[in-house]
């Protein structure tokens, strides 16, 4: 009779250790699997002509911090926005910061069009110093990849 009593607790710690231990790779795969995979994003960043994906905080957004001092001193980021969808097209906006007192901002990318699927469309983002600044000034600008409702 003891010796069930014994496996009975033997197994019952050994189920408890199982759980105890699955438990976080159960965790990590329900959060991986359960994220939308995102279809439309930005990759293949330039600034200034260098390679710098540091500067998307997610494959959506992107997050620059521009340290400028002389009138007329500029960032150009490229970029790329992709359509990783296989059943798709999309109309795509790119919504940045707003043009500061201190900063120009601009954005071109073709909006008007369709992104068809698998098509990757060339994006360019300048920020440019529009006055003389006393000091080196740490300005933030922010882009998101919008998708506009098809009709």
């Amino acid at each position: 009779m003891k010796k069930k009593i014994l496996i009975v607790i033997i197994l019952i710690l050994l189920l408890l250790l199982l759980l105890l231990f699955a438990s976080p790779i159960v965790r990590e795969y329900i959060n991986t699997n359960s994220k939308p995979n995102p279809e439309i994003i930005f990759s293949d960043v330039l600034v200034n002509g260098i390679k710098d994906n540091t500067v998307l905080d997610d494959v959506r957004t992107l997050n620059f911090t521009a340290t400028l001092k002389d009138k007329g001193e500029k960032y150009e980021i490229k970029y790329k926005v992709v359509n990783n969808s296989k059943k798709r097209k999309s109309t795509v906006e790119i919504k940045c910061s707003k043009e500061t007192d201190l900063l120009l901002i601009t954005n071109n990318f073709d909006t008007e069009k369709e992104l068809d699927i698998g098509e990757v469309r060339d994006g360019v983002l300048t920020v440019e110093l529009k006055k003389v600044t006393m000091k080196e000034e740490k300005q933030k600008v922010k882009c998101m990849i919008k998708e506009k409702e098809n009709k």
